[in-house]
């Protein structure tokens, strides 16, 4: 069963292999069988993709808005029973997903993720190989038919817009250095602008994907330099 599954994630389009790939990267084996009823089931291939996408968005939205993954096991066989009983269909699953309430196990909403894209801290909160593929597939989202597809290299490393280490190169709003520790000799304004900055560093907004060979060719340079440089990367 799982072997046909992921042949069929390369046969039929999109949906059904972009929902693979999440769970393959998220390596949620807890999934398995939510994930056989459905394929065992007569429903048409559009609605099972629909259910396989919306299995994969439950876990990556828990996963950027920093939700455990510790009840999964306990959800996806729940969700199985459910569906078994009620009739299998991603309307159901929808409904179901709605109907979970708590933090242990709720479906974050679209005002949840962008939350969580805004404000939380995802860089050494979400394991590297895990962030690296979000931000390939945002990558890959953004293109139209277009636009070529193929070819984004496996060694693509993270890199912070906004250094880690930024004091030297990215003055503050008002045009001051802020100090190196980020303490001495700072007043109200620019303790504000500095946790800011700090606040952001690590969300997802400020982080990209580069070469092995450009990620620390531009590392601490100043925006406008690294802006050029950006631009002729993905």
């Amino acid at each position: 069963m799982y072997r046909s599954i992921g042949s069929s994630s390369n046969r039929r389009g999109k949906r059904v292999s972009l929902g693979w790939r999440q769970l393959s990267a998220f390596d949620v084996s807890t999934a398995y069988p939510l994930v056989f009823v459905l394929a065992a089931s007569g429903v048409a291939d559009e609605d099972k993709d629909e259910a396989y996408a919306l299995i994969a968005s439950y876990v990556v939205r828990r996963a950027l808005c920093g939700l455990t993954p510790k009840n999964y096991n306990k959800v996806f066989s729940r969700l199985a029973g459910i569906l078994s009983a009620k009739g299998i269909s991603a309307a159901n699953l929808s409904d179901e997903f709605v109907a979970l309430e708590g933090d242990t196990v709720r479906f974050p909403t679209d005002s949840d993720l962008c939350m969580a894209i805004e404000k939380h801290r995802q860089y050494g909160s979400i394991p590297q190989n895990r962030l690296r593929w979000i931000l390939q597939e945002l990558e890959l989202a953004s293109r139209d038919k277009f636009d070529e597809t193929a070819g984004l290299r496996d060694d693509l490393q993270i890199e912070h817009i906004l250094p880690d280490e930024w004091t030297e190169y990215w003055p503050l709003g008002d045009g001051r250095t802020a100090p190196q520790d980020l303490v001495t000799g700072v007043d109200e304004r620019m303790l504000t602008a500095i946790q800011e900055r700090e606040a952001a560093k690590h969300t997802l907004g400020n982080l990209s994907l580069l070469t092995p060979a450009r990620n620390p060719q531009i590392g601490k340079l100043g925006f406008d330099k690294k802006r050029e440089r950006l631009r002729v990367s993905l």
